[in-house]
């Protein structure tokens, strides 16, 4: 994941790289060291000399809709294969047919424990507003945007303690393929996300990195100037959207504190008594 950064060509402080597959890694740069509560580890020269490399994570993204779509009914799979969808496509589709806050959920997106900023793996999934007309494709929106609000509190950490985040990169093996899914951080996070257009950031900069170390380029920087990927798109906010999320994000928050801080124990009780 650090040597995505560099094939996306963020080198730079106030640069946010998501490496977003089964899970996702929220990696920053700065010249100074801080203490940010629920990182995971900062390191100096850990990805470009000089500079701190500061990481953060959530521990189910791509995996959290892997669990939607091994759980559709038979009906949807019929349906995927008479339009010759994958069922991945298919709920993005059904699941972007909704207006923001039209599935009436909120969902915390801990099914594999929190990572960032937590530090708590014996915390589990919750979902919110559940009612017997909710389909399939309203959970997989509200996991989708649960993991677009665990970013966003992973980034209010950072923002914080002195890490302004300015530009959003996404890479990995999710942002080329679920347009709805980018499109809903951009609302969420309320800035530009620039998508990478490799599915093999991390590649690209391992190539970097071997080719300071084999003397073509003198630094990281200049290598990662000339090699790094072109970006696929630009997924800008859509301005009535972000007003509807930043109502949903404070009802996350409130979620967030309640069963993750204040009352952590009950989600911990539950998972011994299973």
């Amino acid at each position: 994941a650090h040597a995505a950064v560099l094939g996306i060509g963020a080198v730079h402080n106030h640069q946010l790289t998501m490496v977003m597959g089964t899970s996702t890694c929220h990696l920053m740069l700065h010249d100074e060291h801080k203490k940010i509560p629920g990182i995971s580890g900062s390191v100096k020269d850990g990805i470009v000399p000089g500079l701190y490399a500061y990481e953060a994570g959530q521990s189910a993204v791509g995996d959290l809709f892997a669990t939607v779509v091994d759980n559709v009914p038979a009906t949807y799979i019929e349906e995927a294969r008479h339009l010759g969808l994958s069922i991945f496509d298919l709920l993005e589709k059904k699941a972007s047919m909704k207006e923001a806050g039209e599935t009436g959920l909120i969902a915390l997106d801990w099914h594999n424990g929190n990572r960032s900023p937590l530090s708590n793996s014996e915390l589990s999934g919750v979902i919110v507003g559940l009612t017997l007309h909710t389909k399939i494709e309203d959970i997989y929106r509200a996991y989708m945007e649960a993991t677009a609000f665990g970013t966003k509190m992973i980034m209010k950490a950072y923002e914080k303690h002195g890490l302004k985040v300015e530009t959003i990169y996404a890479c990995g093996g999710l942002p080329q393929k679920n347009e709805l899914l980018m499109q809903i951080y951009a609302n969420v996070l309320q800035k530009p996300v620039h998508i990478s257009n490799s599915d093999y950031a991390p590649a690209i900069g391992a190539a970097i990195l071997g080719a300071v170390a084999g003397d073509v380029y003198e630094t990281v920087e200049e290598a990662a100037a000339f090699m790094k990927q072109p970006l696929l798109k630009t997924v800008e906010p859509i301005a009535e959207d972000v007003h509807v999320y930043e109502e949903l994000f404070s009802m996350y928050e409130t979620f967030h504190r309640y069963l993750g801080i204040e009352n952590r124990l009950l989600l911990e009780k539950l998972k011994r008594l299973a």
